[in-house]
């Protein structure tokens, strides 16, 4: 059974306006030291579910890079990217609070899993 490693990241909630255009979310996706967590982006999803655990839609783009920092300087950079479908995904989405919840295997074989607030106003 695989081992789920409930990691840090900085800034675990997200805020978008209805109709709003959506961009990019940049998270930096960090263990309990503090330290950037090498992702695979090949095995990298996301799905966003409602206050009632109802699923809204997977992501369609979830991806990974090296990235740099842990998200305090403003030259780091965020080594987990989520690209929003505009028609098919945040757009879908009326006000609400929902959950964003990440699945991806790090570089050493392990299974993790990250949980985001996702405000939708």
């Amino acid at each position: 059974m695989p081992t789920i490693d409930n990691t840090s990241i900085v800034d675990a909630t997200l805020s978008y306006e209805v109709g709003a255009s959506a961009p990019a979310a940049s998270i930096w996706w960090l263990d309990r030291f503090d330290n950037r967590v090498t992702l695979t982006s090949s095995t990298m999803g996301g799905e966003v579910f409602s206050a009632d655990g109802t699923k809204q839609f997977t992501c369609a783009a979830v991806g990974a890079a090296t990235g740099s920092g842990t998200g305090v300087s403003s030259a780091d950079v965020p080594n987990v990217t989520v690209t929003w479908a505009a028609a098919a995904e945040l757009s879908t989405l009326t006000d609400g609070n929902y959950t964003l919840v990440l699945t991806a295997t790090d570089g050493t074989g392990r299974k993790r899993l990250r949980v985001i607030d996702l405000i939708i106003t």
